[in-house]
This record gives C-alpha cells, sequence and structure tokens, in this order.
C-alpha cells in the first residue's frame, strides 16, 4: 500500500517532534523536502580531510581547516585576498609587470647592458681574466687612476700580442718594447702636425735620434779608463755631410757666453784637446767673424799650415813654429878642442816661425883649446837654406885684436845649406876671422836670422 509522504512523515516524527527509527533504516533524496529550512537547526556532518575533492558536505570545521592550510602560517598582514592585494599593489596584471620588469635586469648568465652600472662606493671583485668591448674603451675617474698589478707587470696588448710593458724591478721603473729590434718613438703635435719628438733605435743599442733641440744646463759623455772614447757625431757613416755647430749665447748684450774647451789631464793619462781634419781633406780649422760661412776669416788652419785674414795662398801659410834652446861652441875650422872648454851653461836660445830661425847666444870662452883656422860658431838648431843669411855678431871681446878696449864688432853668416856660423873681419886680406884672434877669458855675443829651407 503505498503512502503519502506526510503521512510516513507523520510516522516517524512524533507530537513531541522526535524522529523515531526509519523503517527501511535509510533516508533516500526521495525522503527529503526539495527546500528544506534549516535555520536554527543544528546539522552535524563528519569533518572531511584536507584535500579532499568530493561532494561530502563541508563544515565549518573543514572550511576553517582548508582556509588555515592555504594561509599557511602566513603573517597578520598578509592572511587575506585584500591583504596579497595591496601587497601586489592592486596590480591586476601583476604577472605581466613582474615579468617585464625581470626582462629589464641582467641575468647571471650575461647580457647586454642599455645603461650604466653605478657602483656607488663598492668595487668589482672577482673578474675573469679579460674586460671586451666593441668599440672604444673609456674609464673616466674624477680621481686618480691607479694600475696595480700584483706580479709588478703592466702589459699593452694589440690582438693578444704584447708590444710594450712598464714594469719595475729593483726599485726601478722600466719601459719595454718586448720585440726584437723594434724602436721606441715619443711622438707628439708641433703647431698641429705630427712629429717623432725622441726615437730610440733598438737595433742600434737603443740609440737616440731626437727631432729638435736637446737641452740640458750640463751634457756628460759617461765613459770611464783610459781605453773609452766617446763621440759626437753629425754623421758617423760615410754619407752624412752634415756640420757641428757649438754656439754660446744668443749674440745680445744680455746673452753673450763664452766657449770653454778643457781636458783634465794626469802625468800618466795626458788630457789632449784636439782640433783636426781627416786626411786629405780639402776643409780648414776656421776662426771668423761670426762663426758661419759668411763671417771674415781671422784666422785659418787647413793642410797648408797657419793662414790670417782672408789669405787662403799655399805660399803664406805658416807651417812651423817653435822655440828652444840650442848649444853654440866657438872653435877653429882645423885643429883639436885641446883643453876647450866654455864657463858655465851658455845661454843660447831660438825661435823658428815658418822658415825663418830667429837665434842668440851669450858664452863665456874660460879656454879656446888648440883650434886653428877659421872662427865658426857650430851648434845651429837647423840648417840653412840654399843661399846665405847674415848673422850679426854684437861683440867679440879679444884684448889683442883691433882695439885695447876689447871690444869689437864683427859679422857673421850663415853658409848656403850650412849650419855653421862663419866669422868675417873686414879689416884682413882674408875676410874670414882667423881663430887665433879669438881671446881667452871674454864673452861671446851673437844673435841674427837666417831662412831654412823648409
Amino acid at each position: 500500500m503505498a503512502f503519502s509522504k506526510n503521512r510516513r512523515l507523520a510516522d516517524l516524527v512524533s507530537s513531541a517532534g522526535e524522529v523515531s527509527s526509519f523503517v527501511d533504516a535509510s533516508v533516500t533524496h526521495a525522503d527529503l523536502h526539495t527546500s528544506m529550512d534549516l535555520t536554527g537547526k543544528t546539522v552535524t556532518v563528519a569533518n572531511a580531510s584536507t584535500g579532499d575533492n568530493d561532494t561530502t558536505a563541508a563544515n565549518t570545521a573543514f572550511v576553517q581547516q582548508e582556509i588555515a592550510a592555504l594561509v599557511d602560517s602566513a603573517p597578520g598582514t598578509l592572511n587575506t585576498l585584500n591583504e596579497l592585494a595591496a601587497a601586489l599593489g592592486d596590480d591586476a596584471s601583476f604577472s605581466t609587470t613582474v615579468t617585464n620588469s625581470i626582462a629589464t635586469k641582467l641575468p647571471l648568465a650575461g647580457g647586454t647592458m642599455s645603461g650604466a652600472i653605478n657602483m656607488g662606493s663598492q668595487n668589482i671583485t672577482a673578474l675573469g681574466t679579460k674586460i671586451e668591448s666593441a668599440g672604444a674603451l673609456t674609464i673616466d675617474t674624477v680621481g686618480q687612476l691607479n694600475l696595480d698589478s700584483g706580479n709588478a707587470e703592466i702589459h699593452l696588448r694589440s690582438s693578444g700580442t704584447t708590444f710594450g710593458k712598464f714594469f719595475t724591478s729593483g726599485g726601478d721603473f722600466y719601459i719595454q718594447h718586448p720585440t726584437s729590434d723594434e724602436d721606441i718613438i715619443f711622438r707628439g703635435n708641433d703647431g698641429g702636425s705630427g712629429i717623432n719628438a725622441l726615437t730610440l733605435d733598438m737595433s742600434d743599442a737603443g740609440a737616440a735620434t731626437f727631432a729638435g733641440n736637446v737641452k740640458s744646463p750640463r751634457f756628460i759623455l759617461d765613459g770611464t779608463g783610459s781605453a773609452t772614447t766617446r763621440y759626437i757625431f753629425t754623421d758617423n757613416t760615410n754619407t752624412g755631410d752634415g756640420r757641428l755647430i757649438i754656439q754660446s749665447g744668443g749674440g745680445s748684450a744680455g746673452y753673450g757666453g763664452a766657449i770653454n774647451l778643457y781636458s783634465h789631464s794626469h802625468s800618466s793619462k795626458p788630457g789632449d784637446v784636439v782640433a783636426g781634419l781627416s786626411t786629405g781633406s780639402s776643409g780648414a780649422f776656421r776662426v771668423n767673424t761670426s762663426g758661419v760661412d759668411g763671417g771674415s776669416d781671422v784666422i785659418r788652419v787647413d793642410s797648408d799650415g797657419l793662414k790670417f785674414g782672408s789669405d787662403t795662398a799655399t805660399a803664406n801659410a805658416l807651417d812651423d813654429y817653435e822655440e828652444g834652446n840650442w848649444s853654440p861652441n866657438l872653435i877653429g875650422t882645423t885643429g883639436s878642442a885641446g883643453s876647450y872648454s866654455t864657463g858655465g851653461s851658455p845661454n843660447a836660445h831660438y825661435t823658428k816661425v815658418g822658415r825663418l830661425v830667429t837665434i842668440q847666444c851669450s858664452f863665456y870662452i874660460s879656454n879656446k883649446g888648440s883650434y886653428t883656422g877659421k872662427t865658426i860658431v857650430t851648434g845651429l838648431p837647423f840648417t840653412c837654406a840654399t843661399s846665405t843669411s847674415a848673422i850679426t855678431v854684437h861683440s867679440f871681446p879679444d884684448a889683442g885684436y883691433g882695439t885695447t878696449s876689447g871690444n869689437v864688432l864683427i859679422g857673421g853668416a850663415v853658409g848656403a845649406s850650412d849650419d855653421k856660423v862663419h866669422f868675417y873681419d873686414g879689416a884682413r886680406l882674408d875676410p874670414r876671422h882667423d881663430y887665433a884672434d879669438v881671446g881667452t877669458g871674454y864673452y861671446v855675443n851673437l844673435s841674427g836670422s837666417y831662412m831654412t829651407a823648409t
């Protein structure tokens, strides 16, 4: 027999509102009203497990449990969606915003910077072995730039090849070109034009070539030892034709100067100052009024000898000058010395200028010896030329000849190609003076000039 739903509920619910046991011990959907108002009623259901995902009824405990799991001990200021939204800047496109922001950052794997990096006061540490740039690289600092190398070397390279080094050793600072025979050149700009101001030729032991003047208050050529020689050349090959000019002062009243050539000498190490010309050279050592070719010569020394003024004639050259002492003896052309002697050392001196020889002597005859013949003076320093030269005998003291006073003026001559003075006396038939007339105990004074062949 079928019953209505109300009849069935009436059978189950007493007048006191208590539900008796169900007949079939189960309530189906058909047993429930399609719309039930449970306000004020307490409905208890089993608490589902966290993570359940089915149609089981959820009680408030389950809901709190799931919310707690979602919040997962988040701080109190970030445990609501509103707080999270505020923390994300209320940006509905937060994911896109973050993605775009990350795209502007430099990855750890590296990349290309689109702007400057401001390190503030921080250092860049633990770099690799190279900083590369596709173009010019500028290091700009408002303070000093320090390059600090732990091994005391800084290398300059081009495409990986070292072309220069800065390094220190033993406290000294070195600049080095490591490639064999390659020069070191100091280059500059002179009025808009590039110049090689200084070139150090490494194929010639570092020989220095300056493009302009070398200015120094003192110039020292380093050399030690007696065999050491140092040079100043305009060109040390056979191809140069330049000249060397040494000038002191600028020529004005306030800038005059002097040139001193001085060589320190020692008895074991002569210090000559030598000015010379190479063999066969047509040049000359000249002193003129300006120090250049346009000046008027005062003196000139060439292969002919010394010339004065503008005179360049070979015949007028002074090719010899010397002076010294000579040893005269008054003897006869025949006989022997016997006991011949003079008193003390004779005072005899000569000067030779070119071919002209000027002599003088004064000596004392202490014993005339055993000479005979004609009177001559021997010991002339040079041989006479091919023509006879006259000599003046200022006095010939002889108490037994000519006068009672003993002072006789007679003549003398140096014969052609001879090196003796012959005395002459015009009072005799034989003009030459006889040695027999020479007195003992008197002085002989003689002076004069004669010409040599060379």
